[in-house]
């Protein structure tokens, strides 16, 4: 196999899996939770270990630094996981996070020697159109039968589907269980459906904007938004406005296609702007803001050290802080915030970088997506954001011919 190929079949896998998530009987459960993505490392990371005995592996300087500091973060994390206040679970995060560094050198090192992301790009943006018309079917199953939901709080919450929110808003999760983490792995095949050219894809773009207007996001809907400012802005600062115009008027259009696709919705089933905007209004009554409080009241005494890993889940009682940043903060202390910056900054550049290569914009806005939004998540040892990290590090030629990339009927070069 190409090293196109096998980094295809590693970022794809692990991305469809994440969305089963809300199928827990693909989970292993008892005192350690073991999760599809974790079994998948292991083929993906033999996949790897076999190109690699045929000494194809070339490593980039730029992998080469941002492996460094993620191992720098990673060794932290190790010395934290020993001082966390429940050990053997502090233990468990921390290969979680060794998971991770072994999913970000395979990515990287295979997609430093692909020129074009072409054929990974059309392959994400069909698979995230397979899905969202999957979950579109599911939700609106759910929807038919709101009346009889609503009266049965076992019902609120099936992990698939839908899950019916505060102030009695049904919202769609698909696969993912969280129609929040639905709404971040959706993104990508969104961002990358705007790089396309074909006309077939504002059916696919459609579908999918459709489906994150209906997961009701309401952080999705602000970063979606400041990250299109942001991006415009960095070509504007680093004269990358051809590369990347095109990109930003198909952000324009396809913004109209999804919102046809929501009124057609919404002539079946009920106002969705109302949906969206009543979601908006019961802001102030998130229960992430008491959470917060508490950690910032009870969680920040040991400033630079941390409390270790699992800390923010003690003080919570379990809970998820739905902060990253505050998750750092708490559990790694100054020093773990600092060196996770670094790797971050460091991935930022090399994001600002690429942005002269149009088959790699979109996953420069999806980093700049990410990365506020992960101010409302609990998401930092998620894979998915490593992964992110190893497309944009890789040391790659990538695609300067604009229109030749975003052409959506390209087959792909590796």
């Amino acid at each position: 196999m190409t090293p196109g190929r096998i980094a295809l079949l590693s970022f794809l896998l692990i991305w469809l899996a994440l969305h089963l998530s809300g199928v827990h009987a693909l989970f292993w459960e008892g005192s350690f939770s073991i999760a599809p993505w974790d079994v998948l490392t292991l083929p993906v990371f033999a996949l790897w270990l076999f190109y690699a005995a045929r000494g194809r592996v070339k490593v980039s300087r730029d992998l080469i630094i941002g492996l460094f500091l993620m191992l720098l973060f990673c060794t932290w994390i190790g010395i934290e996981a020993f001082r966390s206040p429940q050990p053997m679970r502090g233990l468990s995060m921390y290969g979680i996070m060794l998971r991770n560094v072994v999913l970000f050198l395979v990515v990287g090192t295979l997609l430093g020697e692909v020129k074009s992301l072409r054929k990974l790009n059309r392959t994400l943006f069909l698979a995230g159109a397979g899905i969202a018309v999957a979950a579109l079917v599911l939700f609106f199953q759910a929807a038919g039968n709101m009346q009889r939901i609503a009266f049965h709080p076992s019902l609120w919450r099936p992990g698939i589907g839908y899950v019916l929110d505060q102030g009695g808003v049904m919202r769609l999760v698909g696969f993912a269980e969280d129609p929040n983490f639905y709404s971040i792995y959706m993104a990508l095949p969104l961002l990358i459906g705007f790089s396309l050219l074909s006309r077939k894809r504002w059916l696919g773009i459609g579908v999918i904007g459709l489906s994150l207007v209906l997961a009701n996001s309401r952080t999705f809907y602000l970063v979606f938004a400041m990250s299109s400012l942001l991006l415009l802005a960095a070509a504007i600062l680093f004269r990358q406005g051809k590369a990347v115009s095109g990109y930003l008027k198909s952000i324009g259009g396809s913004v109209l296609a999804i919102g046809i696709a929501a009124w057609i919705w919404s002539l079946w089933q009920g106002d969705l702007l109302q949906m969206i905007l009543k979601r908006f209004d019961l802001l102030e009554k998130s229960g992430r803001f008491e959470l917060w409080d508490r950690l910032l009241a009870n969680g920040t005494g040991d400033f630079w050290l941390g409390k270790g890993l699992r800390g923010s889940e003690q003080l919570l009682g379990g809970m998820y802080s739905h902060n990253s940043y505050l998750d750092l903060l708490v559990e790694t202390g100054f020093v773990g915030l600092v060196l996770w910056g670094l790797f971050a900054l460091f991935v930022s550049l090399k994001a600002l970088q690429k942005l002269a290569l149009a088959d790699r914009v979109p996953w420069v806005q999806m980093w700049f997506l990410l990365l506020p939004m992960m101010f409302a998540f609990s998401f930092l040892y998620n894979p998915f954001f490593w992964l992110l990290a190893a497309v944009l590090t890789a040391d790659a030629g990538g695609e300067r011919d604009e229109r030749a990339v975003r052409n959506g009927d390209h087959a792909g070069a590796q």
